[in-house]
C-alpha cells in the first residue's frame, strides 16, 4: 500500500454504492487515512440529503441530480471539521442546496473526484478588524471610511 509523503496531496476517485451514505464513505476515508479530503467536483443521483439553512435542518427525499458538491473533511480526534455545501436538481428543474448537516444517500452510483492531504498547513482564519478611531472617521471626507482591515498572523491588508 502507497504511504503519503508528509505535507503531500493526492487525488482520490471515489464510486459510491447505491443506497450508500456519501458522509460515512468521506468520513471513513479520512479516519482510515488521517487525511483531509476536500470534494472537488461529484456526479450522479442523490436519494436524500439533510440539509441546513441557519438553525433549521431539513431532510429531503429525491431523487436529485447532484449540480454541485463541494467542501471540506477534516478528521480530527475527537471532532471532526466538516464545511460542505450541496446544490441539487429535481426532476421538474427546481435547484435547492445548502449546507450538508448529515446523511447524504447515494440513488445510483455517485462519482466524487477528491483530494486528500497528509498533514497539510494549517492557518488561523482572517479576523475582522474594525478601526474605531471615529474621530478620524467623522472628520475625513474621502473613502477610508468604507474600508475594512483584515489581519492574520502574516500580514495586514486593506480592503477597499
Amino acid at each position: 500500500m502507497a504511504t503519503y509523503p508528509e505535507g503531500s496531496a493526492r487525488l482520490v476517485i471515489m464510486d459510491v454504492a447505491d443506497g450508500d451514505d456519501i458522509m460515512e464513505s468521506i468520513a471513513n476515508l479520512a479516519r482510515c487515512k488521517n487525511v483531509r479530503v476536500v470534494i472537488h467536483k461529484a456526479s450522479g443521483s442523490i436519494a436524500s440529503v439533510m440539509l441546513r439553512h441557519g438553525s433549521t435542518t431539513t431532510t429531503h427525499h429525491g431523487p436529485f441530480h447532484i449540480v454541485s458538491f463541494t467542501g471540506s473533511y477534516t478528521y480530527n480526534n475527537p471532532h471532526p471539521f466538516i464545511d460542505l455545501r450541496i446544490n441539487l436538481c429535481t426532476s421538474q428543474s427546481q435547484l435547492f442546496g445548502g449546507a450538508v448537516a448529515g446523511n447524504v444517500i447515494a440513488n445510483r452510483v455517485v462519482s466524487l473526484t477528491l483530494f486528500t492531504f497528509k498533514n497539510p498547513e494549517t492557518y488561523p482564519n482572517q479576523e475582522k478588524v474594525n478601526n474605531n478611531d471615529n474621530d478620524n472617521h467623522k472628520n475625513n471626507n474621502n473613502n477610508d471610511n468604507d474600508k475594512t482591515t483584515l489581519v492574520n498572523e502574516f500580514k495586514e491588508i486593506t480592503v477597499n
